[in-house]
């Protein structure tokens, strides 16, 4: 089923599907998971020829193909379900949209229909023509009908890993002035607030950036020595960067960025971790350490198993270290050689839709409590989501005021002597 599901973008324009298929496809849809079991999405369906009329001039088909303005007339879709966000209810829907469509695909695969995810809609042009009500937001629109062409898989050879030096260069700074772009960052930072700067864009992390997460873990399993030969030519990249930021920008920390791991463990084996990235983290941690500079890490998920690496290497703090972790543990293990910055879930307790004030304020108050004790611990708490979702917005500022009140509480300081109280 899903091979059969490809993107198809002409149809049998007079193959008409009924009202009942459509709402046998959202009925799927509606049955998939949802992010916080929020259910935030909702549907418009179009199987008229007048109101599919309305809405395929607000469709842009195929960027890739410049020279073709989409499906001719008698190859159109013969339906339409457009996918809104209920924004009342949140304007973050994770990947929620994805999912439905998926569902909703496949469902019309099995009844011998096919489709096509576009999100490149004209949402102004759609909003007016449908009447759509400013509380939802347009996330995209799936064509739907008798495909009238048979799309071919063919498997490609470029996402390789032995021919990433067909496709990725590094660019060329040989001709920044970094001292005049330097200095109007360096006279408006205030000098009461400490000052971190990186040049590390990932190296696992990079990988699947440039080759997909899938053909990134293989290429570990299978090509070894490209995937060093890779992570060499980025870290000559980074190490060079980093060298100009620390000598123009004089940072008070270095930072280094991986998202190598997921809730529950590391993509990759500890081996695999020694083998292909701590070599290439080293070498760019030994720049920052050697201008005499602590060191932070970002790394998200579950990295018990590389902990005792990380303070190996020389790393100083790591956020978000969030609670699937053992933060006691490592605590209890390393002794004050790295700092815990967060222990915080981003995607737990405070950010679910039922969760009140005062059990996001006593969330906040728990963290705290567990994990400063003993020092070596700095609070990181915030919960992801739209920058302009009222909701999120919200609940970060419960979480940062009621953080301020424990800064401000002079008793918290005496039970825990080796917490030092952050400055203002």
């Amino acid at each position: 089923m899903i091979q059969k599901n490809r993107s198809f973008r002409r149809f049998h324009q007079d193959v008409t599907m009924s009202e009942s298929d459509l709402l046998e496809m959202v009925e799927n849809a509606r049955l998939t998971p949802s992010g916080r079991n929020a259910q935030t999405l909702r549907f418009v369906l179009s199987n008229t020829a007048e109101m599919n009329a309305l809405i395929f001039p607000a469709l842009s088909w195929a960027g890739y193909l410049t020279d073709w303005n989409g499906p001719e007339e008698g190859e159109r879709p013969s339906a339409y379900i457009v996918i809104l966000n209920d924004d009342t209810l949140s304007k973050t829907y994770f990947c929620d949209h994805g999912i439905v469509s998926l569902a909703i695909l496949l469902t019309a695969v099995e009844k011998g229909y096919g489709g096509c995810i576009i999100a490149a809609v004209n949402r102004d042009t759609l909003r007016e023509t449908l009447h759509i009500p400013e509380k939802y937001s347009i996330v995209q629109v799936i064509a739907l009908g008798k495909p009238a062409e048979t799309v071919v898989i063919e498997p490609m050879t470029d996402d390789d890993i032995r021919y990433w030096r067909d496709h990725i260069k590094k660019p060329d700074f040989s001709d920044v002035d970094w001292e005049s772009m330097a200095k109007p960052v360096v006279d408006g930072w205030n000098p009461d607030n400490p000052r971190t700067s990186g040049a590390s864009m990932g190296f696992f992390q990079a990988m699947y950036n440039f080759m997909g997460f899938t053909g990134a873990l293989v290429a570990c399993a299978t090509e070894p020595d490209e995937v060093k030969a890779l992570m060499e030519y980025l870290t000559d990249f980074y190490v060079d960067n980093m060298k100009n930021i620390l000598l123009h920008y004089k940072p008070d920390f270095g930072t280094i960025g991986d998202d190598i791991a997921h809730a529950r463990a590391p993509f990759v084996s500890l081996e695999m971790f020694r083998e292909l990235f701590k070599p290439y983290w080293k070498r760019y941690i030994d720049v920052i350490k050697e201008a005499g500079l602590p060191v932070i890490l970002h790394n998200c998920g579950n990295n018990d198993i590389l902990v005792d690496d990380f303070v190996e290497l020389g790393i100083n703090g790591w956020e978000p270290a969030e609670e699937s972790n053992d933060v006691l543990g490592i605590k209890a293990r390393h002794d004050r050689k790295i700092a815990i910055m967060g222990a915080f879930q981003q995607n737990g307790l405070c950010s679910y839709p039922q969760t009140t004030e005062e059990e996001i304020r006593a969330e906040v108050r728990r963290v705290i409590e567990t994990y400063a004790p003993g020092g070596a611990y700095a609070f990181c708490g915030i919960i992801l989501g739209a920058a302009d979702d009222a909701v999120t917005n919200q609940r970060n500022e419960w979480i940062a005021d009621e953080y301020q009140k424990i800064a401000e509480d002079a008793d918290f300081y005496k039970n825990n002597p080796n917490h030092t109280p952050p400055t203002a």
